[in-house]
């Protein structure tokens, strides 16, 4: 049986994942990984036995999604066939073997543009009786704020440089001009 902490760590974990948000804007990804985060709480209740196998098969079918839905507005039919059958194949071993493909065919919207609603289809389709998060409003939720406030103590990390560093940058940029 998973512990909160487990369960905690591992909702933690979509937001360090790149490729479960790349391929999408702020507010598409911000669906996305709340969808998600409700998705690893049901893992933990329904199947605690295969709790890490199941969290790693749904972070492969939020990065399948990612995809798909980032790149449809571009992709030819191959391209199309392929993304969208990475997104089916990865169904069943996430639990959500009741939803064919025709059945997740049927509820994409027509406007391949429209990413967040194509998301939004996607994920009602898979979790019907469930509601889906939606894009944040113009005040950034605490669970954004905490995601950029890590990403950017990562890339001070990585980069070795803090913000002073930076101010110290921008100021001898202003004194060359």
């Amino acid at each position: 049986m998973p512990t909160e902490e487990d369960i905690q760590n591992a909702q933690q974990e979509l937001y360090e994942v790149a490729s479960i948000r790349d391929d999408l804007d702020d507010d598409e990804a911000a669906v996305l990984l709340k969808w998600g985060e409700g998705q690893i709480a049901r893992i933990a209740q329904e199947t605690p036995e295969n709790f890490a196998q199941r969290v790693r098969f749904l972070r492969t079918l939020m990065q399948r999604i990612n995809r798909f839905v980032g790149q449809r507005p571009y992709l030819d039919e191959k391209g199309y066939a392929q993304h969208f059958g990475e997104v089916v194949k990865w169904l069943a071993p996430t639990g959500f073997d009741h939803v064919s493909e025709m059945q997740l065919t049927a509820v994409l919207p027509a406007d391949k543009e429209d990413r967040l609603a194509t998301l939004h289809a996607i994920l009602d389709a898979l979790t019907p009786n469930e509601p889906i998060p939606d894009a944040p409003t113009e005040e950034a939720s605490e669970t954004q704020l905490d995601m950029r406030d890590h990403l950017s103590n990562l890339w001070h990390l990585l980069t070795g440089r803090g913000d002073k560093e930076e101010d110290d940058d921008s100021d001898d940029a202003g004194d060359k001009s």
